[in-house]
């Protein structure tokens, strides 16, 4: 009995004309709810390329973007470049970023595809290059042997995949 009451339920709900709907469209009158703006950044307007391959969004509210020339960090209004300079140590370590990642501390991570691993700081804009002898110098020696994605934890450990799906934790 209990089947032929689920059956005459479901066949009366299939005759009641239901309406799904996920969000409001934006209004096509260039009008935008209160509290939204949308603004386009190419490289019309001060973006120094068109391929971005990484973006995130510091504690101070500066979006930090990886394309395959520059480090650029736009902050509302601009867009600064963060360029490599083979005659300056103290500049990102290449041009070409393969892509960027934030942590706790507010460090964005940059992983470039010459293997090469730097942690930058927005609040000071200091360059950290990791090397086989600094704190984090792991990471740099594994950057060879993998294409990965960094993961921090809340147990703030960090967690490296490999295009291959194989998880290690340091």
């Amino acid at each position: 009995m209990p089947v032929r009451l689920l059956l005459l339920l479901a066949f009366i709900c299939s005759l009641a004309p239901i309406k799904l709907k996920a969000q409001e469209p934006i209004p096509d009158s260039g009008e935008r709810p209160a509290g939204f703006s949308v603004r386009v950044l190419n490289v019309q307007n001060g973006l120094p390329q068109g391929y971005v391959n990484g973006i995130v969004q510091d504690t101070a509210g500066f979006i930090c973007m990886s394309t395959r020339d520059v480090l650029a960090r736009y902050d509302g209004y601009q867009v600064g470049p963060f360029h490599y300079d083979p005659a300056d140590t103290g500049t990102i370590a290449s041009n070409v970023i393969q892509t960027i990642y934030s942590d706790r501390e507010n460090n964005i991570w940059i992983l470039y595809e010459n293997d090469a691993v730097d942690l930058f700081d927005p609040v000071t804009e200091q360059v950290t290059h990791l090397t086989s002898g600094t704190p984090l110098g792991w990471l740099a020696a594994a950057r060879h042997q993998y294409t990965f994605y960094l993961h921090e934890d809340k147990k703030r450990r960090y967690w490296v995949v490999s295009s291959d799906l194989k998880r290690l934790q340091y």
